[in-house]
């Protein structure tokens, strides 16, 4: 069930993708009309009428690509749509998911979140609230005590609190990783097989990666112990990809090592980690890594680090 659940919470089309999309036809219950029809039959609504259709084909289809149109005409007279009315239709629960999340996008887009926040918190600490209406509602928050609150409780669903965790890490770096490595230390048992799990090990991962100047190297090094130990005692459900893109991006001559030593993945996962590191391969040209750099250099050759070695 949950999983169904992510699938639609990931079809919902974010407005910009919407506005960048097009499309020959549109398929509706009663005949296919072309993208000219449908966009002349929306252009004649008011906001307001404009609101209750995209409901009601919401209602109607399977299929969030039905909508695109709908979406388009919304966010051209989004304007026209008073305050009050806006966070009626976002709160009301009779409302279809996509149009609460299509508004949501829309007043987030418009940097207008401030003025119909108290709704928004609303629909975020509702648990009863729609699992992509939630998500949504995380993402139009900033800088909020909430998101902090959920983040780092265990309070709420697995994925809920990997969604907050990762808003908390665009909005605050630093936050987000001292609550990724408490996540982390909670975990003695080697099972990070949860959505909170996860981003916690990732974000963890891009901090070191981004912020080497916020990190010890004892804390880069307990990073490279735990993805060891995940890759060789790990359970299985924790996929070993994940453990090398994590190595990668934290930008460790050591990650690289422990990665182009491993036997059991496939050689692009070598090439990637490669290629995604040449400067920390460069600085450990002339270091006790060196044999690491020459063994990268032959899975995949980047002259500028061949000329390095050579001379």
């Amino acid at each position: 069930m949950q999983e169904k659940v992510k699938k639609k919470t990931f079809m919902i089309i974010t407005i910009v993708g919407i506005i960048m999309l097009s499309a020959v036809t549109f398929v509706n219950a009663d005949n296919i009309q072309t993208e000219g029809e449908i966009i002349s039959h929306l252009k004649d609504y008011d906001v307001i009428d404009l609101i209750d259709e995209f409901d009601n084909e919401a209602k109607k289809t399977e299929n969030p690509e039905d909508l695109i149109y709908h979406a388009i005409a919304l966010s051209q007279k989004f304007k026209y749509i008073p305050i009050n009315k806006l966070s009626k239709e976002i709160a009301d629960d009779n409302n279809s998911p996509e149009l609460r999340v299509t508004l949501l996008q829309l007043a987030t887009d418009e940097g207008i979140t401030g003025k119909i926040e108290p709704v928004i918190k609303n629909l975020v600490t509702n648990k009863k609230t729609p699992v992509e209406v939630r998500q949504n509602a995380i993402w139009a928050l900033s800088n909020c005590r909430l998101i902090f609150d959920i983040a780092n409780g265990d309070t709420d669903s697995e994925f809920i609190s990997a969604i907050a965790l990762k808003k908390l890490n665009i909005d605050d770096p630093v936050v987000a990783n001292k609550i990724a490595d408490e996540i982390l230390k909670k975990n003695t048992n080697l099972n990070i097989n949860n959505d909170r799990d996860r981003m916690a090990f990732r974000i963890k991962a891009e901090y070191i990666g981004y912020h080497k100047e916020k990190i010890t190297d004892k804390e880069v090094k307990e990073y490279i112990n735990l993805c060891k130990k995940l890759y060789q005692e790990g359970n299985t459900e924790f996929a070993k990809e994940r453990i090398v893109f994590a190595l990668s991006d934290i930008k460790d001559i050591r990650g690289i090592d422990f990665v182009l030593k491993l036997k059991d993945i496939d050689n692009c996962m070598k090439v990637y980690i490669v290629d995604e590191n040449h400067e920390t391969l460069k600085k450990a040209v002339n270091s006790k890594y060196r044999d690491t750099v020459v063994k990268a250099m032959q899975i995949y050759k980047v002259q500028e680090i061949v000329d390095m070695l050579e001379d």
